[in-house]
């Protein structure tokens, strides 16, 4: 069963350093494993969110990486992801 949390907390995230990045980011926790996988890829994220059980959640990438994004199967959130590199997330763990 997913833990959610309210937009806006920090409740079930969990900090790390990304490796292209000299600062702290949170990833919330149930998307953390799949934000990683990203990153061992060499795939930078701008951002991401798991949606909190309220909405879909999605992981965001700079624009040189979507076509990485899409040869991994991701699906574009919607058309304006397609051109902006938001992504739906494939898996919310426990």
């Amino acid at each position: 069963m997913n833990v959610c949390c309210d937009f806006g907390t920090y409740d079930h995230t969990v900090n790390i350093n990304p490796f292209w990045e000299d600062k702290i980011v949170s990833i919330d926790k149930c998307i953390y494993n799949e934000v990683i996988n990203l990153w061992e890829f060499g795939i930078e994220t701008i951002e991401s969110c798991c949606g909190h059980c309220r909405t879909n959640g999605y992981i965001a990438v700079k624009k040189e990486y979507i076509s990485r994004m899409e040869k991994l199967n991701y699906i574009h959130q919607d058309s304006i992801g397609k051109y902006n590199g938001i992504f739906n997330i494939k898996k919310i763990e426990d």
